[in-house]
């Protein structure tokens, strides 16, 4: 049933805020459109090479979102980051375009990679159950 609520949530919001830690430690966050793979809950982002959080995620791959900051749910994820393989991402990007239509625009731009994040830790709140706070270790 929470699982079910989590993937709810993530289908709902198209933006989440992606956090970074650049190579001297200087902390960085971004507004990122999303997908998510409901069978297990990766998340797909696009960005470009030439930005922040690329060269941030060279450096070290553990990254941090915060999904849903309005209402009564929010999801924090972290997580760790691989670059996609232009083969491996049909599926994911019809599902990423379905859900963030404005991303299709930056799909042929130099630079625009995809980004795969896995999830090692999350905490769902919602504060209209009984029991609010759900966390899990992947």
């Amino acid at each position: 049933m929470i699982e079910e609520k989590i993937h709810e949530l993530l289908r709902a919001h198209p933006t989440g805020v992606l956090a970074s830690v650049a190579a001297d430690g200087t902390p960085e966050a971004a507004a990122v459109g999303f997908s998510h793979d409901p069978n297990d809950m990766t998340l797909l982002v696009g960005t470009n090479c030439s930005s922040r959080k690329f060269a941030n995620l060279q450096k070290n791959p553990n990254v941090a979102l915060v999904i849903g900051i309005e209402g009564q749910e929010t999801l924090q994820y972290e997580g760790t980051v691989v670059v996609a393989k232009k083969e491996e991402l049909d599926d994911r990007l019809k599902r990423h375009f379905a859900k963030v239509p404005r991303a299709r625009r930056f799909e042929n731009d130099k630079g625009q990679t995809y980004l795969v994040i896995s999830p090692t830790w999350i905490r769902y709140t919602n504060y209209e159950l009984a029991e609010p706070i759900y966390e899990r270790r992947f």
